[in-house]
């Protein structure tokens, strides 16, 4: 006879209990949602042959021309050599143009070719697709919730991470949240 999950698990929450304090910890949490992630946009992007990474970079330079190296690394939140690795993957395919910095002739500033924005285009509807797939378990009133709670504990631990995320042009990760608990 098979037992539902919940009767599985029924009694195995009590205070003490090793294996439910793992499985309630937010980073093993938060690392198996990042695994659903990622394998959910792998099925969604499959045909456009992009990493999530890829498409954040991709992303970022469709709405920053002449962003540099340097900076899409941190507004992507990846070190530098991974950010590099994937530029070198991304200009391979003629995705994205890359041009010394005239600022900075050690950097390099970088651009979407016609090759790339048709790709980005194409992608627009999967992208949609993978996140609505990920988020579909919440009901729709919690989902941006979901993600300003996210958000919020990004920005409040950005600084311990070894690739900080700094967003471009935007208010800064938790910035809101933190206006608000300095409100009266």
């Amino acid at each position: 006879m098979k037992t539902s999950r919940a009767k599985r698990l029924k009694g195995h929450g009590r205070k003490g209990n090793g294996v439910v304090e793992l499985y309630r910890r937010p980073g093993f949490l938060i690392r198996h949602c990042h695994q659903i992630g990622v394998a959910i946009f792998v099925e969604e992007f499959a045909t456009f042959g992009l990493t999530p990474g890829q498409f954040g970079a991709l992303h970022l330079v469709a709405h920053r021309p002449g962003l540099d190296q340097r900076t899409l690394a941190s507004a992507i939140g990846l070190d530098r050599s991974t950010t590099g690795a994937i530029v070198n993957r991304l200009a391979r395919r003629r995705l994205i143009d890359r041009r010394i910095n005239p600022q900075d002739r050690r950097g390099r500033v970088l651009t979407l070719t016609p090759t790339g924005r048709s790709l980005l285009a194409k992608t627009r509807a999967a992208a949609r697709r993978a996140q609505d797939r990920l988020l579909s378990p919440l009901p729709p009133a919690a989902r941006s919730a979901f993600l300003d709670q996210l958000a919020r504990l990004i920005g409040a631990h950005a600084k311990v991470s070894r690739a900080p995320f700094v967003p471009l042009g935007a208010v800064p990760i938790g910035a809101r949240e933190r206006e608000r608990q300095r409100e009266p």
